[in-house]
């Protein structure tokens, strides 16, 4: 399932880590591993904010051919 989180404010982003800490909990991520992916949402969301000025980001689950983690894809206007 995938979340969509709009950003336009540097409160979204906490929202954004958030969604993205949880994700990799569901999934039994280790620490570290949820730990790298938080700061990639955190700094991919704040760039919507800061260059951007807004965008959503999308957070889902994957699985392919052996692989699996989190895949985020953040969109600005």
């Amino acid at each position: 399932m995938e979340t969509t989180i709009e950003v336009s404010e540097q409160s979204q982003v906490a929202e954004v880590r958030r969604i993205v800490s949880e994700l990799g909990r569901a999934h039994g991520m280790s620490e570290d591993d949820v730990g790298r992916a938080c700061l990639v949402a955190t700094e991919a969301a704040t760039n919507l904010v800061k260059y951007a000025r807004g965008g959503v980001v999308a957070a889902s689950w994957f699985e392919e051919g052996g692989a699996a983690g989190i895949q985020m894809i953040s969109l600005d206007r």
